[in-house]
């Protein structure tokens, strides 16, 4: 089991995943820090590097807004 922050990662993804068809807002990344324990959270509209990092979370939208899913990398 991979631990992410303090969270186990599956553990982090089932806390969040009730934001599922949620419309994103750029204050949700305070609030999924919070449940998740992980502290890069990307939006759908922010730059990374191409660098993996398992401690990075990237929330996924679709054209509407609505949150579709998240991942780590």
């Amino acid at each position: 089991m991979k631990i992410i922050g303090r969270v186990p990662r599956e553990e982090a993804l089932k806390r969040i995943d009730h934001l599922i068809g949620a419309e994103y807002a750029g204050t949700l990344k305070g609030y999924i820090s919070e449940l998740t324990q992980i502290g890069r959270i990307v939006g759908p509209d922010e730059s990374t590097s191409r660098e993996m990092d398992p401690n990075r979370l990237h929330i996924q939208v679709d054209e509407a807004g609505s949150i579709t899913g998240f991942h780590l990398g």
